[in-house]
């Protein structure tokens, strides 16, 4: 595995864990050059969703944070 798809996995994993308790899936979709395609479904919960632009902005940050290759984030729900 290199270190993009790491990184890739490591920050969906992440998040899925701060979302996964409303039944929210994240999900790699696919990994070109700087780009981490995410597949996100919404769990149960009507009040607490994050807008995709938000959770891939955050994604963006903790990518760079970990000094990542990766730059962008495209979050498809």
């Amino acid at each position: 595995m290199s270190a993009p798809d790491a990184d890739a996995r490591a920050v969906v994993a992440h998040f899925q864990r701060m979302l996964g308790s409303d039944g929210s899936v994240l999900e790699v979709r696919s990994l070109e050059g700087d780009t981490l395609t995410v597949e996100y479904r919404i769990g149960d919960c009507d009040t607490c969703e994050l807008q995709p632009s938000d959770l891939a902005g955050m994604m963006e940050e903790l990518l760079g944070r970990r000094g990542s290759t990766i730059t962008k984030v495209s979050v498809a729900g």
